[in-house]
């Protein structure tokens, strides 16, 4: 996990040394919301619709090859039919909710000239800022025989996670300077702080992002 994020941090370092060529024109700018979903096919894990959204500076944003980073908040949703809690209990109908603010590190490579085509591919670097996990708890004690049922309520942090992705989109002309952005985007997320058993430990997710972009001034 630590040579990820120093690849990642590298990456960041890279695009903001590319964006001190005063040759070139001012950043773009991209303001975005976000709708994704985790994608499984394993026994006894649901998953439901998140959202997010996000602002990014776009470095050499008139180029057929640019370079995006900036920061994200997205939240996710996912459900477990059944965790061991250890010590003879365990938990069901397990719901986690949490939320990751994000830094993507992209490469984009643009197409077109009158309607905009692109696709885009790196990885973010997600920090947990706060979530929850809510359950059915019983427990035995196989000594006492004595059982106790309940709901269970915690906090719920990921950790640090590294997310490789890959969007293929298009930018729609509104004005001179301002396009509509129509992205989806695939995804695997990989979390730090789980077991080697967890769904969400790690798992692809689909994301379609939706927004504005603001096209740089060039210089005359």
């Amino acid at each position: 996990m630590k040579k990820q994020i120093l690849t990642i941090l590298s990456i960041l370092l890279s695009m903001l040394t590319q964006a001190q060529d005063r040759q070139k024109a001012i950043p773009g700018w991209e303001f975005h919301a976000s709708v994704n979903h985790p994608i499984s096919a394993k026994e006894g894990v649901r998953t439901f619709y998140g959202g997010g959204i996000g602002v990014n500076v776009i470095f050499k944003d008139t180029n057929r090859v640019s370079f995006k980073t900036g920061i994200e908040l997205n939240y996710f949703h996912t459900w477990d039919a059944w965790l061991n809690s250890g010590n003879f209990s365990n938990q069901t109908n397990i719901h986690y909710q949490y939320s990751v603010l994000s830094i993507p590190a992209l490469v984009r490579f643009n197409f077109g000239n009158e309607l905009n085509f692109l696709v885009e591919f790196g990885a973010y670097l997600g920090f947990s800022v706060g979530g929850e996990m809510r359950s059915d708890y019983f427990s035995n004690d196989p000594f006492s025989n004595e059982s106790v049922n309940g709901f269970k309520h915690e906090n719920y942090t990921p950790g640090l996670s590294i997310t490789p992705a890959i969007g293929f989109g298009t930018r729609l002309p509104l004005s001179n300077r301002l396009e509509l952005l129509l992205k989806p985007e695939i995804a695997f997320t990989k979390n730090e702080n789980y077991g080697e058993d967890s769904f969400n430990k790690h798992y692809f997710y689909a994301r379609f992002c939706a927004g504005i972009h603001l096209k740089p001034k060039t210089k005359k």
